[in-house]
Formats: C-alpha cells, structure tokens, sequence
C-alpha cells in the first residue's frame, strides 16, 4: 500500500484484525461440524498471518538483514554464539506450555460459555461474544500500534 499513511495502514490492519477475530469465534454458529470450525479456524488464522506479514514486511526483510549481518560479524556459527542455556531452555519450555494449557482452557470456557447460553434459548451466541472480541481486538491492536509513535510519524507516507 504505497500510497497509505501510516495510520491509514494500522486501520486497515486493526479492522482486519478484528473482523478476523469475529470470524474463528463466531464459526460454532456457522459450522455445526467440529471438523469444518477446525478447517474454518485454521483458514482464518492462516489469512491473519498473512495480513501481518503483510503490512510488516519492511520490518520483517530489515530484521532478517540484521540476522545476517550479526551471522557475518560473528562467524557462520550462530549456535556456538547463542545465550540459551539448557536452564533457560527448560524454562522457556515451560512457559510455553503453562501458555497453551491456559489457552486451551481460556477457548473451552469461551465455547461452553456461549453453549450455555445456547441451550438457554438465546440465538447467535457464539456472534454475540465474537462481536465484543472482534471490536476489543481491533480496538487494543490499534490503540498499541499507535500508542509508541510519536504524532509526526502518523501522517508519514509509506
């Protein structure tokens, strides 16, 4: 998008973002097959992968040069030079575990929450809660894209 500003761009992603949000939570009202809301997640996610990588390419292409250049400076052998020891790795390890159990957890309470409501008679559950995550995703993703640049850099054409 050579022609949007900055903030133009982070709209853009914000309300992608959001909508995108919308869509994986709203899927159980949609899809009554488990098989088709996992295929309609994973579709889901996959596009909002591909809409950050997208508008973060530049950061992306600048990162992978600095990996390159610090490989050059410091020989070929980047494992010898990593700081990872078998402690952090562990713990690393764990956290990221700890990360994908309370995930998990988080995802099952979201989903029997709307089935209760469901099965209390209210229509469109699951769109009810993935309208508040879809707008809270868009919103918080734009606030902080926009909250550590500075004014100026709002307007700068990219």
């Amino acid at each position: 998008m050579p022609h949007c500003t900055q903030k133009m761009r982070d709209l853009i992603e914000s309300g992608l973002a959001g909508l995108g949000t919308f869509a994986y939570y709203a899927t159980p009202d949609i899809l009554a097959s488990r098989a088709a809301r996992f295929a309609a997640k994973a579709t889901v996610l996959s596009g909002l992968g591909a809409v950050i990588t997208f508008f973060h390419r530049e950061e992306i292409e600048a990162a992978g040069k600095n990996f390159e250049g610090a490989k050059q400076e410091n020989g070929n052998s980047t494992v010898e030079n990593c700081a990872f020891t078998p402690e952090k790795i562990v713990m690393i390890a764990g956290l990221a575990t700890f990360s994908l159990a309370l995930n998990v957890l988080q995802e099952r309470a979201i989903y029997r929450h709307a089935e209760k409501a469901k099965a209390n008679g209210r229509s469109f559950a699951h769109t009810k809660q993935a309208l508040i995550f879809g707008a809270l995703t868009a919103g918080l993703m734009y606030a902080t894209q926009t909250a550590d640049r500075a004014p100026a850099d709002s307007t700068e054409e990219t």
